[in-house]
């Protein structure tokens, strides 16, 4: 383990709408209340310097919006994007997101009896939030907070690889 425990732990649970979605083979959910709306794939801006678990950047309204690759940020194996790919297209944060994902089931009511909360647990990266056991199958609900940080780190963690090779370089001459 990275220092997280992964320790089950019980939270009140009332029914939500959970959005279930598939993405590099895996079933996992995001809560309905954090997406915004789900989209096809637009035209994406690819600009230089582009971190890499972005596939892009689009017009979202107007404003420029982040397209997230889940299974880069997992370091999962990369399914081929195109016309139809989904986006979810997430709310209530200050940066604008889209996560792509492979493919979106549906929106399901969730009940308590079907949530075990995961506290800390370490599959993919620590941004599983919750298991949900839908119809006899396990679905990850995903933290969208956790998924955030998690791209915030992976991306000063590539920045300060690339200033590391400028600083050995200088050295070198």
């Amino acid at each position: 383990m990275n220092g997280r425990e992964g320790k089950v732990k019980k939270t009140p649970w009332k029914r939500r709408n959970v959005i279930i979605f598939e993405f590099a083979g895996r079933k996992c959910a995001a809560p309905s209340r954090r997406v915004r709306e789900i989209i096809l794939m637009p035209m994406l801006s690819k600009g230089p310097g582009l971190p890499s678990i972005l596939e892009g950047v689009m017009n979202l309204d107007g404003a420029a919006a982040a397209v997230i690759r889940l299974d880069r940020l997992f370091g999962l194996e990369e399914k081929k994007s195109g016309l139809y790919t989904p986006l979810l297209v997430l709310s209530g944060g200050e940066t604008q997101l889209a996560l792509l994902v492979d493919r979106v089931w549906e929106v399901k009511s969730v009940a308590a009896h079907e949530v075990m909360s995961l506290d800390g647990h370490d599959a993919l990266n620590g941004c599983i939030e919750a298991e949900l056991n839908i119809e006899g199958e396990t679905v990850h609900l995903l933290s969208v907070d956790r998924i955030m940080l998690e791209c915030g780190q992976k991306n000063i963690t590539e920045f300060l690889a690339v200033e590391q090779e400028r600083l050995n370089g200088m050295e070198a001459e």
